[in-house]
């Protein structure tokens, strides 16, 4: 039996069985750099290379030199830019200002026109319309209360979040990307995401406008609690959840705390969201604008211990008559990782799932052979993209990034579903889990020269052990492949960082190929990024022949594979300064070797 568990039949699926009984303190966990040694980097690399060798011995990479299939040339034909295709899209006549304090005069109405109004641009096409005119008669709100119905008030918040998702969309890819914009675009981006920053702002006064003119349900307050949350806005969620819970204690009251709702509410409190996440000394997920809760903070019903949570959680789905739902067990599965509770974690997936985690025998991990997964696993508890990335985090947290990818690719394997989760569909998972073993490798890296001086860093053999770190990604990145058939940019950028000189060679024309592609070339903006990959791929491949000495056929890479006279001159300069310097390296060890046979010449003669 479990340490500290209670006794429970295999059939159970309530949550709270896989809490440990004992009060775990959230910060006395161990350092996670303690997973980052060298001893147990090599055991997850030897269990996932007999892993890979056994289930995928039919995959086949081509040198780089013996490839021969003759690419076409490319032609680029890109749509109008991006930046302004943007902007267009928002169409906001009415923004007069920045900070939106000046209303414009036509959309203050009288008490009459503006219900009028309200009732016609409920349904129009142009929500902008909508928007400004609730966003300039916010006092007046609550004077729709007798004209409009429960139907009509959720239309009006999906849709202007609908609106502000697709604003706030368009602010963040051109964010992410602005290096690759030019000068004169910098305005542009800046001025959009003014935008979404207000729009999220002025959305906020209308909701709340809304909460108090009319009585809202469930459902709206579930797309308001999920609108601040996906944009960081913690302690309003927080908020928002605590008072509509204190409302649901009220007598004869019809609200309560939906899965949703406990999915928010158990993500933040017990500190699983991925803004909180942290491997190996490096944040994992980019949030550079969401805010968390303070470190004083207390939820005003109850504790933030991740077995009170649950156990209030399993007491509100009984009570509530909850379904079974993914975001909560994903929730789960996070908490586990973050108590650092494998155990438990296992017997999770092996319930849910039918997965056994077999460490004792060479078993490993396989699909129980009773498990009948149509008939055990329905579609509110069907593993999707968002459970394999927790169950890989959660294993990784804790030194053991290799179970982690087992699996999941075993879910992968058994779960395959178009409509949930399609396993060549799983391109941000795969992107996650090079990432992370690319970290994996940076502090193992790291650790070792720490320890070690340069000698004890060379084995018997004269390998060096960081070694190990390029073969263990080179596994992960090949496998990759399996399941994505065209690989991203971002995955191509962790190869060039992570993979070993010699899968990075092999892949240059799949790069080429691929990054040259029309579908992921539709805008200037995807042009510019992926062709600036695409140089940063051959200056790597470059610098690896040109430390071989093989400056002849770095040149002919630079020619065939890159097209811009500009890049291909900053490249042939690189090359001719590190050929300038493999050259005096090689006759001062001629030199060298000369002195060497002078010196045995006269002890032989003496």
């Amino acid at each position: 039996m479990l340490r500290g568990y209670k006794v429970a039949s295999s059939h159970v699926r309530g949550v709270a069985f896989f809490v440990p009984s004992n009060r775990i303190n959230e910060y006395s966990k161990r350092e996670l750099q303690e997973n980052a040694t060298i001893e147990l980097f090599e055991d997850n690399y030897k269990k996932l290379k007999h892993y890979y060798e056994d289930r995928f011995p039919d995959i086949k990479f081509k040198n780089v030199k013996t490839q021969k299939t003759p690419f076409a040339k490319f032609s680029f034909k890109p749509n109008d830019d991006t930046v302004v295709a943007a902007l267009d899209s928002v169409n906001i006549d009415f923004f007069q200002n920045i900070n939106e304090k000046i209303p414009v005069a036509d959309d203050v109405l009288a008490e009459r026109d503006f219900r009028k109004m309200v009732k016609l641009a409920l349904y129009n096409t142009k929500v902008p319309k909508l928007y400004n005119l609730l966003k300039c008669n916010l006092s007046r709100i609550s004077t729709l209360k007798d004209e409009l119905t429960p139907s009509d008030v959720s239309v009006i918040i999906r849709r202007l979040i609908s609106y502000h998702d697709m604003v706030s969309k368009s602010a963040k890819f051109m964010t992410k990307n602005r290096k690759y914009l030019y000068e004169d675009n910098e305005s542009y981006v800046t001025r959009l995401n003014e935008i979404s920053d207000s729009l999220y702002t002025q959305n906020t006064l209308i909701f709340n406008a809304c909460a108090r003119a009319f009585d809202l349900s469930i459902s709206d307050y579930e797309e308001i609690v999920m609108f601040h949350y996906r944009n960081g806005k913690i302690p309003k969620t927080v908020e928002i959840i605590a008072g509509l819970e204190k409302k649901a204690q009220e007598v004869d009251s019809k609200l309560y705390l939906s899965n949703k709702l406990w999915f928010c509410k158990l993500d933040i409190l017990s500190k699983t969201s991925n803004q909180f996440w942290k491997i190996y000394g490096e944040k994992l997920f980019r949030n550079e604008k969401k805010v968390g809760l303070k470190n004083n903070y207390l939820y005003p019903h109850h504790g933030h211990n991740f077995q009170i949570l649950l156990q209030r959680y399993e007491h509100d789905k009984s009570i509530n008559n909850l379904p079974d739902d993914a975001d909560i067990i994903n929730v789960i599965i996070k908490g586990l990782g973050k108590h650092c509770d494998i155990p438990s974690l296992d017997k999770l997936i092996e319930s849910y799932w039918g997965i056994k985690i077999d460490r004792i025998s060479e078993r490993g991990v396989y699909l129980m052979e009773h498990f009948n997964i149509r008939k055990n696993v329905n579609a509110l508890i069907w593993p999707n993209e968002k459970i394999i990335t927790s169950i890989l985090l959660s294993y990784a947290t804790n030194g053991d990034v290799a179970t982690g990818i087992m699996v999941n690719n075993m879910i992968l394997e058994k779960y395959n579903d178009k409509r949930i989760l399609n396993s060549l569909n799983t391109i941000k998972y795969w992107e996650f889990v090079l990432r992370c073993v690319g970290l994996y490798g940076d502090a193992t890296e790291k650790n070792i020269a720490r320890l070690l001086n340069e000698t004890e860093i060379i084995d018997d053999h004269g390998n060096s052990l960081l070694e190990i770190k390029y073969r263990f990604f080179d596994i992960v990145s090949n496998m990759s492949e399996r399941f994505v058939r065209f690989p991203t940019r971002e995955m191509f950028q962790l190869k060039i960082r992570y993979s070993s000189s010699h899968e990075i060679l092999n892949g240059l024309p799949i790069a080429y190929k691929q990054l040259n592609n029309d579908g992921y070339n539709h805008s200037r903006l995807n042009y510019r990024a992926n062709q600036h990959t695409l140089y940063k791929y051959v200056e790597e491949c470059c610098k690896e022949l040109g430390n071989r000495g093989l400056f002849l056929d770095a040149k002919s890479i630079i020619e065939k594979y890159i097209t811009s006279k500009q890049e291909t001159k900053s490249l042939k300069d690189m090359l001719g300064e590190m050929q300038e310097i493999y050259a005096r390296k090689r006759v001062k060890e001629d030199e060298r070797k000369r002195r060497v046979e002078d010196e045995d010449d006269d002890f032989q003669l003496w």
